[in-house]
């Protein structure tokens, strides 16, 4: 292997592994104040700025400094204390990573992803069945286009949900 090709490819191998370093927030989208690395001196750094570099960087930053562990042992860089990850954190989270599975089971009405996330949203296993018929009968509104992200997704299945008098109550895990 040339120098180059061989210089080229430990380089990307250090990016990849302090961005996967920095935990799974590396690879979240949008906004870093929303999601992201979260906290931290690249958190500060990079806050506010959108897309994958801008996270990139501040991921790297968080894992090459290992100061995400400092700001959420004293409070500081952004970083809190409570170690408490909210449900509607982890219903963005899962909806991201999940987004191409919970788009072809709500467009069947069934499947073990959307099982999961009508439990992340807090919908009785008994209304299940219910909810997973809503997002089936609603899969245009939820699924515009086929650029539809997360955040599109869960905005409009709030609405959805808002309007279904059985689900409006658990709007708020959205």
């Amino acid at each position: 292997m040339r120098t180059g090709m061989k210089s080229a490819l430990i380089g990307a191998s250090v990016v990849a592994a302090m961005s996967l370093a920095a935990g799974p927030s590396a690879w979240a989208q949008g906004d870093m104040a929303a999601s992201g690395p979260g906290c931290g001196l690249g958190y500060m750094l990079f806050k506010g700025q959108r897309g994958v570099v801008p996270q990139v960087l501040a991921a790297t930053t968080n894992g090459t400094f290992g100061n995400q562990t400092f700001g959420m042992t004293t409070g500081t860089l952004g970083c809190s204390q409570d170690g408490i990850v909210s449900r509607e954190h982890e219903v963005k989270i899962y909806a991201q990573v999940t987004l191409d599975n919970l788009a072809q089971e709500m467009a069947q009405g069934q499947g073990e992803h959307l099982a999961s996330f009508a439990t992340l949203l807090g919908v009785p296993a008994e209304l299940q069945p219910a909810f997973f018929e809503l997002t089936k009968s609603h899969y245009a509104a939820l699924f515009p286009s086929e650029r539809t992200d997360a955040a599109e997704l869960l905005s409009a299945l709030s609405g959805v949900m808002a309007a279904n008098p059985t689900f409006a109550p658990l709007v708020s895990a959205v």
